[in-house]
This record gives C-alpha cells, structure tokens and sequence, in this order.
C-alpha cells in the first residue's frame, strides 16, 4: 500500500474491526472502525515523543538502532511510514 497512491480513497486496514483509513495530504490520515467515530490524524500535530510512544506499543521505533524487540518503522514500511505512524496514533487513543 503506497499512501501516496491512496489518493483519499478508504482502505480497509483490518476487517475484523472493520477499520479503514485513507490519506488526505502527505501526513494527514482519517480513520474510521466500527462504533467509533471517524478521527483525523495530522502527524505534525503529535510530539516525537508521543509518536514513539504509540509506535513503540505495536513493535516499532524511530531510533535508527532500535532496541531488543523493536523495528526501526522507517526501514521497515519505507514511504508507508506515516500511514503506519497515523493508525497507531489512531488505536492508542481509541
């Protein structure tokens, strides 16, 4: 999934919760998921330090030498990073 290529369109992110995001700008996201309201996640909006907080709960890090048990989120989804770093933001605040 390339979020450039998204282009506003929704995608379903996980269908067993029924969730689905899509980009609205280069770090802008709406997500949405069954009996939860939509929620808009504008990335420059969040501290580095609450993104990797948020990231750090599924696996991931922004460090370039991450820790034991985590990956470095960047290397690992490449231009999808953003994407990612908005749907954790998304799921640690619902």
């Amino acid at each position: 999934m390339k979020t450039k290529e998204i282009n506003h369109k929704w995608i379903c992110t996980d269908s067993d919760t029924k969730q689905y995001g899509r980009c609205i700008s280069d770090r802008i996201f709406e997500f949405k998921q069954q009996g939860v309201e939509p929620a808009k996640i504008n990335v420059d909006l969040y501290t580095q330090e609450q993104i990797e907080s948020a990231i750090n709960s599924y696996g991931y890090t922004q460090e370039r030498e991450p820790k034991k048990g985590l990956q470095n989120i960047y290397e690992l989804y490449g231009d999808d990073s953003e994407w990612i770093i908005a749907e954790c933001i998304f799921e640690s605040e619902i």
